[in-house]
């Protein structure tokens, strides 16, 4: 039978035979890619759980398989003694991981710190209430990781997971309108409910000094003297007893009435401009009964004293018995001590009546000052790389998208604390001497965010909970999460506020590392509304963990498959297909049979001639 010859005349055991071979190809897209091949990296841990591979080998495996552009995750936390962190990485192996990123022309994008630290205002998950000893140790942490970025990458991005303090849907400013009423879903119900129900409607206010944290309720009525209508919040507190209810005539008290916190909220918008805050009303209002009654009890004690010692001294007079002298003497002593005790009491609420507030207010001003210091340090380390000639991009910080219940979750906290961060930052540079558009430009190139899109899609747990149909659940909330991406992006084209993206996706609302287009969550579509319609040009980063266990490198070719870039130019015959669907487990475009067998359908080689010449 003769050989098939090419067009070209190339035999088939010819060099070139099967390059020159027409293939079908699929051509490049007619308009440029959105998302392009080199934009789309991968995050790489600093310790490999599956393999307990070091940073440096994980780091080595990322570039073979492929990647240009990394995100180092750190998992080792501040708690930890030894076993990783940035203080465990000293000079030699700083300049390994430098020479590897340099010498295959790999970048880093950004640094991921380990969820132990969770937020920058101080905040303790597990204690309830803030530390500033663990703000300072969280600061630390930040301006350790700058510093690592300069060294082996001559510059990238710093991110923290936002969650800067405990934050139920019912008090989150993006859950209301204008009014302050819950935005409704189509079905007529709250968009979002706090998870739990009303057990979890509550009012947290912190102890600025303590740094202990209370809450109450909004749903349950409380007990109040004061009248409503009579009540004058712009009058100083120590005269809003003057809004007392009337006096009952049984008991000589003014009369209870029983506030809802529609009425906190009616009050509330009587008071002076910036303090029209029902939550700061209640905590006010509750301070100055405690005081009037703490006073109250004094008083009274302070009568029982003096009646006790009007008797005593009639008994000593009258010459009655030792024993009865005594008796009085002991009534007169302890109501004197415990009306002493009261006036104490009073005197400590007063000083403290200051020391509450709304534990967003606290919990976010502490966050931006914090941002602002770290970003001061990556100023600092950014003009030292340009002095010294290694710069290679500005280092900056700022948070990560955080989860649903806990501010920072939502897309709008996000942006609100890049915003507030950078004024603060501005601010401080102002006081240093810096001019005002110098110091607002220096803000906005080292403060910027990181985007999860995972975690963003956290919010389906909450989302049409009653809905029986999943894939119509699933639907409608995929065009609030692309609202809320166009939203993000919108913010980006104005005032640039991303510094990296996380492209990851998850089959249902729980917290997942799919590649991107694994799952229910519409992410391809978010990442092109970022780069088109938000001016995005920084990098991508797959974080799908999850299924490297089915394949290695199913981070990051899976997240190229979906985007499906050009790669090469087209050709009419031979060379690289030009999309990389024509490469992806293609064979690179020859999908023609090996010329040996392998694994079970190779002939048993137990029985075999010397010359090895086959049996058969």
């Amino acid at each position: 039978m003769p050989f098939a010859v090419s067009e070209q005349g190339y035999l088939p055991l010819d060099r070139t035979y099967h390059e020159a071979w027409p293939f079908k190809q699929q051509g490049p897209s007619l308009e440029e890619p959105i998302v392009p091949l080199n934009m789309v990296g991968q995050t790489v841990p600093e310790q490999d759980p599956a393999t307990g591979a070091n940073i440096l080998q994980n780091v080595q495996a990322a570039i073979r398989r492929g990647t240009g552009n990394i995100q180092l995750v750190m998992s080792v936390g501040p708690e930890s003694a030894i076993g990783g962190r940035f203080k465990a990485y000293g000079k030699e192996i700083r300049e390994d991981i430098k020479e590897v990123l340099e010498v295959n022309a790999v970048k880093l994008s950004s640094i991921e710190l380990p969820t132990s630290i969770s937020n920058m205002s101080g905040f303790d998950p597990q204690r309830g209430g803030f530390d500033e000893t663990r703000r300072a140790r969280d600061l630390q942490e930040v301006r350790d990781a700058i510093r690592f970025a300069a060294d082996v990458a001559g510059g990238a991005g710093v991110d923290v997971l936002s969650w800067e303090y405990d934050r139920g849907f019912n008090e989150a400013k993006w859950n209301k309108d204008k009014d302050g009423k819950p935005i409704l879903g189509k079905d007529g119900k709250p968009m979002f409910e706090n998870p739990g129900g009303k057990e979890r409607d509550v009012i947290s206010f912190v102890d600025i000094v303590s740094g202990k944290v209370s809450a109450i309720r909004r749903n349950e009525p409380r007990l109040l003297q004061y009248d409503p209508e009579k009540f004058d919040p712009s009058a100083p507190a120590d005269q809003w007893y003057k809004a007392y209810n009337d006096v009952d005539p049984k008991t000589r008290l003014p009369k209870i009435i029983e506030w809802d916190w529609d009425m906190f909220e009616k009050v509330a918008k009587r008071m002076p401009e910036g303090k029209r805050d029902p939550a700061l009303l209640f905590i006010r209002l509750h301070q100055e009964e405690q005081i009037m009654t703490t006073e109250g009890y004094a008083e009274h004690y302070a009568q029982q004293a003096e009646s006790m010692k009007k008797r005593m001294e009639d008994a000593r007079a009258q010459g009655l018995p030792t024993e009865v002298v005594e008796s009085f003497e002991r009534d007169w002593r302890g109501e004197q001590k415990l009306a002493m005790g009261q006036r104490q009491q009073a005197e400590n609420l007063k000083r403290e009546r200051d020391k509450l507030q709304p534990v967003g207010e606290f919990a976010i001003k502490k966050s931006e000052e914090s941002y602002a210091e770290a970003a001061l340090a990556a100023r600092e380390e950014t003009h030292r790389l340009q002095e010294e000639g290694r710069l290679r991009s500005p280092i900056h910080v700022g948070p990560e998208l955080g989860w649903p219940t806990m501010y920072g979750g939502h897309p709008q906290e996000f942006i609100d604390l890049i915003k507030g961060s950078r004024e603060e930052m501005k601010k401080q540079l102002i006081q240093q001497g810096v001019d005002p558009e110098t110091a607002a430009q220096e803000a906005k190139t080292h403060i910027k965010g990181v985007f999860d899109t995972s975690h963003l899609g956290m919010f389906f747990q909450y989302w049409e909970t009653d809905n029986p149909s999943q894939e119509k659940r699933i639907e409608s909330f995929n065009k609030w999460f692309l609202d809320q991406v166009k939203m993000v992006a919108e913010e980006n084209a104005k005032n640039d506020i991303l510094g990296n993206v996380q492209i990851v996706n998850s089959m249902s609302g729980a917290h997942g590392h799919l590649p991107p287009g694994q799952g229910i969550f519409p992410v391809k579509e978010a990442a092109e509304i970022l780069v088109k319609q938000g001016k995005y040009g920084g990098f991508m980063t797959s974080e799908g963990h999850e299924e490297e266990r089915f394949g290695a490198g199913r981070i990051l070719l899976d997240s190229w498959s979906l985007f499906d870039p050009n790669i090469a130019p087209a050709s009419s015959y031979g060379g690289m297909p030009s999309r990389w669907s024509g490469v992806h487990q293609n064979y690179f475009g020859r999908p023609y049979g090996p010329s040996f067998l392998v694994g079970d359908i190779v002939p048993s080689q137990d029985f075999r001639l010397w010359t090895e010449t086959p049996l058969e």
